[in-house]
């Protein structure tokens, strides 16, 4: 048997003796490991993304990526030229996964709160800039641009991202490029683009200044100061997401560190604000759950390349950050990791 699925299978046999012996067992779907949603995210790469077509996703995930792209610049023109906020999100359905929200409700709250920060098709501008870090990574790491320092679809991809103005955004953003310059240096070891690089060097940190001295990096940068415990709507909120979680960790018995909660314990304490994916995740399973988790992606990365790498980190990355567990940005960056590379 390969490793790979070796420590997956030991992994959610542990979540299973976790979940079936530490909480009610009245409750039937407390007898599926992890939940009915651990248990569906796990069909979903077991059958087949680990035969899946990069390739093939690299084009959807960037034709998705440019109507999105086009809806977002017809939402700023609209704001910044006439003067009138417009949400383009799509009319799925009146029952949205976005809170309480109804379709309308969120339309609305799209153009009063996010008016200026735009989030074409997503629900809000964090969604918006996850998905174009997931099209980035897929442009900068693959095969064909491996050796390339950049090419037109990402730049073009860094430009939306930055004037999306998420900070996840802008944080990956500059962690796919560390990724990149190490590829290029370290891996590729290509002495001419070396040289370029330190050609560029000046050129992108005068851009890198620019950027954040105008109106949108100004923005950035308040909304990153005002990051607090206790002052302000906004600033709470990213307090709680980035750092709760770890606080109230840091209060629970050993048995609890070592084996997780019996509880579902994801919201913060003022009942609003959740805990980012990597805290959530250790409260519920544990430092034994967490590090079968971190086995598989670890071990997967290893094997498949520097994409998986990329799109394993991005996805660390993102988890400090903010709520994905199960979600979609989640399962797509599993499937970069697990699916071949050519």
């Amino acid at each position: 048997m390969h490793i790979v699925p070796l420590i997956y299978l030991l992994g959610w046999g542990y979540v299973a003796f976790h979940d079936i012996f530490f909480v009610s067992p009245f409750k039937f779907t407390k007898l599926i490991p992890g939940g009915i949603n651990f248990f569906l995210f796990s069909i979903s790469w077991a059958l087949f993304a680990s035969n899946f077509d990069i390739n093939k996703l690299r084009k959807y995930v960037f034709n998705i990526f440019l109507i999105a792209a086009l809806l977002f610049l017809y939402q700023n023109v609209a704001y910044y030229v006439l003067g009138q906020g417009t949400s383009v999100i799509l009319p799925i359905s009146n029952h949205l996964n976005y809170g309480d929200f109804t379709f309308s409700e969120l339309q609305i709250h799209q153009k009063t709160r996010f008016a200026g920060r735009f989030s074409s098709i997503f629900a809000e501008p964090s969604y918006w800039a996850q998905y174009c870090v997931v099209a980035l990574c897929l442009e900068l790491f693959c095969e064909e641009n491996k050796g390339k320092i950049f090419s037109k679809k990402a730049l073009l991809i860094s430009i939306v991202l930055l004037a999306i103005q998420s900070g996840v955004g802008v944080l990956c953003l500059g962690l796919m490029l560390i990724i990149k310059l190490y590829q290029i240096i370290f891996i590729n070891k290509d002495t001419s683009k070396v040289k370029y690089l330190i050609l560029l060097l000046p050129v992108v940190s005068y851009a890198a200044y620019v950027y954040i001295s105008s109106d949108i990096g100004q923005a950035l940068v308040e909304r990153g100061n005002n990051i607090s415990a206790t002052q302000g709507v906004g600033g709470r909120s990213s307090f709680l997401r980035l750092f709760y979680g770890w606080e109230y960790l840091a209060t629970q018995p050993f048995d609890t560190l070592l084996l997780g909660a019996n509880k579902f314990i994801g919201i913060s304490s003022d009942d609003n604000s959740f805990f980012n994916c990597a805290s959530y995740y250790t409260l519920m399973h544990g430092i034994i759950g967490t590090s079968f988790l971190v086995l598989f992606y670890f071990i997967s990365a290893r094997k498949n390349g520097l994409l998986s790498v990329a799109s394993a980190l991005t996805l660390l990355a993102i988890s400090m950050m903010e709520a994905i567990y199960l979600s979609p940005i989640m399962l797509l960056l599993t499937v970069m990791v697990v699916a071949p590379q050519k």
